[in-house]
């Protein structure tokens, strides 16, 4: 039902730029091959305890939180193919990594946007950096108890291979989307779809 909604709105939004604005295109394929690339770097000291930057809040702000969906799946069906993701690790991933990191991506920068004051340093490292350093955490320990809830590991096991790492990841995951956004929102911010000059620069 959420890739159905994603669909629509992406034959709305996405299509006609994909279309009719050649920059955009390459830019569009460019975050798909990029988040490829960042995806498949994956370290794990144990199967189905693997460890890679998200990056979605990012994507996240760029295109909306229903393209952003269409782009986890594509991504996802891309690491399928290329044999960096089994098919029995599929619907975890899918999960945990694409819809429940875009959704609260998504949650939290509305509760920013709504909430907080439009000032372009709010945007930037509450909306963005947090907001990336929350959705990780969140990620890496809501992945965490699902292996316990399975029984694939002991708690300790995971905590002393796969958890220990989750506040590590967290600032180097809020650093490169803080980043990222910056040079988005500074250069091309008319790409930026859950962001508008008019709010945060001309308030």
């Amino acid at each position: 039902m959420l890739l159905i909604i994603a669909l629509r709105d992406a034959r709305i939004h996405l299509l006609p730029q994909l279309l009719n604005n050649k920059p955009y295109q390459h830019f569009f394929f460019a975050t798909i091959f990029g988040l490829f690339l960042l995806w498949s770097a994956q370290a794990s000291i144990k199967e189905g305890l693997s460890l890679h930057l998200l990056m979605v809040t990012t994507f996240t702000q760029l295109f909306g939180w229903t393209i952003a969906l269409v782009i986890g799946v594509v991504i996802t069906i891309l690491l399928l193919v290329t044999q960096q993701l089994s098919i029995d690790s599929l619907p975890a991933f899918l999960l945990f990594t694409v819809v429940l990191s875009i959704s609260l991506s998504h949650l939290l920068s509305q509760m920013v946007h709504r909430l907080l004051p439009k000032h372009l340093f709010i945007y930037l490292f509450v909306g963005v950096f947090s907001t990336a350093a929350v959705v990780g955490t969140v990620h890496l320990t809501s992945h965490a108890f699902y292996q316990l809830f399975i029984g694939h590991y002991d708690w300790q096991t995971i905590v002393d291979n796969y958890y220990v790492f989750a506040f590590l990841l967290a600032f180097p995951e809020a650093l490169l989307n803080g980043l990222c956004m910056t040079l988005m929102v500074v250069f091309k911010p008319e790409w930026v779809r859950n962001y508008s000059d008019r709010d945060y620069l001309n308030n």
